[in-house]
């Protein structure tokens, strides 16, 4: 790979969004670098939020790819190549970002069902309960 890779839009990406996406990029005041750079921690945080514990950063790059339609390689150059990568298009940017909220949403999700497991199990006035919906009604 040469020092001047480039990550290209997916073919996910409808005009129409990209042209909202475009127009919204313009007005953030960013260098290329910048942009990358956030890729890249959207990408590591989604990695780590898929991966089942060490050693399964691979694995989670593969469910990225098949869940998401981001590519394994971007997901793979943004987490071990950085350096390497000197600019982002907007629609892989999108695609990172997306995936990103997405995912966060899910695990938001999965936490506020395990509370209400625990709930069931050590009743609505147990502390750890209490407490663990004051954190999500805060989320909310």
């Amino acid at each position: 790979m040469s020092a001047s890779v480039s990550l290209f839009m997916s073919s996910n990406m409808q005009e129409d969004e990209l042209k909202v996406l475009k127009k919204f990029l313009m007005g953030r005041q960013m260098s290329e670098t910048a942009f990358v750079e956030e890729a890249a921690h959207w990408s590591r945080e989604l990695t780590r939020m898929r991966a089942s514990g060490p050693g399964d950063a691979e694995n989670a790059l593969r469910g990225i790819e098949q869940e998401y339609g981001i590519n394994y390689w971007t997901l793979w150059q943004l987490r071990y190549r950085l350096a390497a990568v000197k600019k982002i298009s907007a629609g892989t940017y999108a695609l990172i970002k997306a995936a990103y909220d997405a995912e966060r949403q899910r695990q938001f999700n999965k936490l506020k069902r395990d509370i209400e497991i625990t709930a069931a199990i050590a009743g609505d006035e147990n502390h750890a309960v209490r407490a663990a919906r004051a954190v999500v009604g805060k989320a909310d």
